[in-house]
């Protein structure tokens, strides 16, 4: 997909730009490491599905406020018709590919976010989007796995709870892959595109995409830096949400075939974070 948009970067960065490699850019964005006179970039192009799901007046919105705290790296393109962005290229490696992180570190960059006192302008609202993938899932599969259902039925059960937290301007999908180490040890928060008010506990959750207990690292180290009110189940409740939201982004991306372009197994991711669901309800019955 790279090369019919390359022309682009060249018009922007110079005609020397060339493609260094690609990163791994989620279920929502090609990406791939250009380099030029001018330095190094990230050239990031999403796909059909991921401009469906985001507003990217808005994601451009919240990244300049991200730039402006000082939590992001710049972006120095963003055509919010396309979804296109080049942003420059932080030496380092995204959480997901080194061993261990600092769960304070992210604690503190979180933090950061949430006690900046910036807000967008537009609230977010996690079950009304789970909602809606769910409905879509079910035109492919009319009855969803049952500890899909289970799992969604006691979370619904506290939505109003969980909705009633103060929000605070949050990044919505904070997970490792989306978090950055330099070279120097900081760390950075990339890709607005879910950016919005929130309840702060939800970036945790997020943090534990991949592991629970990665999530739970971080919120221990969060409760150090203010106060938090029923930090533990409030992370829970949340995590068992974002896996159901990403189980569900997964079949759906299966059942459009898009396994097939990316070369992914999107049945197996979903079932992976369907697990994840499963072990964030086991902490919250079993605490």
């Amino acid at each position: 997909m790279v090369e019919e948009h390359l022309s682009l970067a060249k018009k922007i960065l110079g005609d020397d730009v060339r493609v260094i490699s690609s990163l791994h850019g989620g279920m929502m964005n090609e990406a791939y490491i250009l380099e030029c006179q001018k330095g190094k970039f990230v050239f990031y192009i999403p796909t059909k599905q991921a401009n469906e799901m985001v507003d990217r007046t808005l994601e451009k919105e919240t990244q300049d406020i991200a730039e402006e705290i000082g939590v992001t790296r710049e972006t120095i393109y963003f055509d919010t018709k396309s979804g296109i962005k080049i942003s420059k290229y932080i030496e380092g490696d995204s959480l997901n590919h080194v061993n261990e992180f600092d769960p304070n570190k992210v604690a503190e960059l979180l933090f950061k976010l949430h006690s900046s006192k910036k807000k967008a302008k537009v609230n977010y609202n996690p079950f009304k989007k789970v909602e809606a993938y769910r409905q879509e899932a079910l035109k492919y599969e009319p009855e969803l796995n049952i500890t899909f259902e289970d799992i969604y039925d006691m979370v619904k059960h506290h939505e109003d709870e969980l909705m009633a937290n103060e929000l605070v301007l949050c990044h919505n999908d904070s997970q490792r892959s989306n978090i950055i180490v330099d070279k120097n040890n900081n760390y950075w928060l990339i890709d607005y595109e879910f950016a919005m008010n929130n309840d702060p506990i939800y970036d945790i959750a997020a943090f534990g995409n991949d592991d629970v207990e990665d999530g739970l690292a971080v919120l221990k180290e969060y409760e150090k830096l203010t106060k938090v009110e029923d930090g533990f189940n409030r992370y829970c409740l949340w995590r068992m949400l974002i896996s159901l939201q990403w189980y569900l982004v997964a079949l759906i991306k299966h059942y459009r075939g898009e396994g097939k372009v990316h070369n992914i197994d999107f049945l197996t991711v979903a079932e992976f974070f369907l697990t994840i669901a499963l072990k964030a309800q086991v902490k919250y019955i079993t605490q």
